[in-house]
């Protein structure tokens, strides 16, 4: 992705389809690769989930400010998720330039990620 390349930025809300996305994409080594962001309410959560050829790709959570919510370098896991918040799912490289199937799953409230 060149820096005239826009982000894929791809929004994801809890609706009939279960929130349910697939994104297929693929990120550059040292490049921030697609985004999807979830708008939250109360009691909601999210599991996300990347499938990969070779493990070279992982993804990170941000929460508002920009604040890391996840361990870093993640390609699996269920988080509960604060009302009125927007979450951001960015999606990175660990060598080369993989190829990934990211998909994302917004429960409804209330959830229990026990």
């Amino acid at each position: 992705m060149s820096a005239d390349t826009p982000l894929e930025i791809t929004h994801v809300a809890c609706d009939d389809d279960n929130g349910i996305i697939e994104i297929s994409g693929g990120v550059f080594r040292g490049e921030v690769g697609s985004i999807s962001t979830v708008d939250s309410v109360d009691g909601e959560a999210i599991s996300i989930s990347v499938e990969l050829l070779q493990q070279n790709a992982v993804f990170t959570v941000l929460g508002p400010d920009d604040v890391v919510l996840s361990p870093v370098d993640e390609t699996s896991l269920i988080m509960s998720l604060e009302s009125g918040r927007r979450y951001r799912i960015a999606m990175g490289s660990l060598r080369g330039n993989p190829s990934y199937d990211l998909r994302l799953q917004v429960h409804g409230a209330p959830y229990d990620v026990g």
